[in-house]
């Protein structure tokens, strides 16, 4: 009887550990999405790495949603048409930050148009250009960078071309692609959400849903 009583208390803890992750999955499932390459991991580093890079909306914000991204890439342009719903949602809850990764091997306009959006940022107009070079992503490799840069509201272009050719403005953007290895990125977007690095770009409801999760 000792062993049988045993072997109920065993099983019983078998079917709850399963129960237990089960439940686990569901609910992962249900704030990240169905699709196993958007499973998220923990980035403890998250706080550090929204220190550099550019602050696109709510720098106050307690949510912090960190995007490492190549202009090139189809799938960071759609994301981005995502995150500008986003940022009108949570204008002062949801910190959002702009990392580059241009893949150059596939994007051989990518690190350029990188080390141009630097040099708009530096003229205070990053995000228009942002947004420009994301509308243009068809035609980047036959688009002066000047003509973006004046579509973005750079008001001087000498500056401007000084700045895309200087070392420093390449070294910040290989700065940023160096991080992005380190940390284990496999493509772009790369997500990172507070400590939730994404191996892939969520959804923006999955987002949503842990946005309310996290600010509440």
């Amino acid at each position: 009887m000792a062993s049988a009583s045993r072997s109920e208390k065993l099983l019983n803890t078998i079917l709850l550990a399963c129960a237990l992750t089960v439940t686990a999955l569901v609910v992962r499932r249900e704030l990240f999405g169905g699709t196993e390459g958007n499973g998220p991991r923990t980035q403890r580093e998250w706080r550090q790495l929204g220190q550099k890079g550019w602050v696109i909306s709510g720098s106050a914000g307690k949510v912090q949603l960190l995007v490492f991204s190549d202009f090139e890439c189809p799938y960071c342009q759609g994301f981005a048409s995502g995150l500008d719903s986003l940022i009108m949602q949570y204008p002062t809850q949801l910190r959002v930050v702009f990392r580059h990764f241009p893949l150059t091997n596939l994007h051989k306009s990518a690190f350029a148009t990188a080390v141009a959006a630097e040099c708009a940022g530096q003229q205070g107009v990053f995000k228009p250009f942002h947004d420009a070079a994301f509308k243009a992503q068809d035609s980047l490799a036959a688009l002066p960078l000047t003509t973006l840069a004046l579509r973005a509201g750079v008001r001087d272009t000498t500056v401007f071309q000084d700045c895309v050719k200087s070392d420093a403005t390449s070294a910040r953007v290989k700065e940023d692609v160096a991080t992005a290895e380190r940390i284990g990125s496999k493509g772009t977007p790369t997500i990172i959400l507070n400590k939730w690095q994404f191996n892939g770009p969520p959804s923006i409801d999955s987002l949503r849903k842990l946005i309310e999760k996290l600010a509440g």
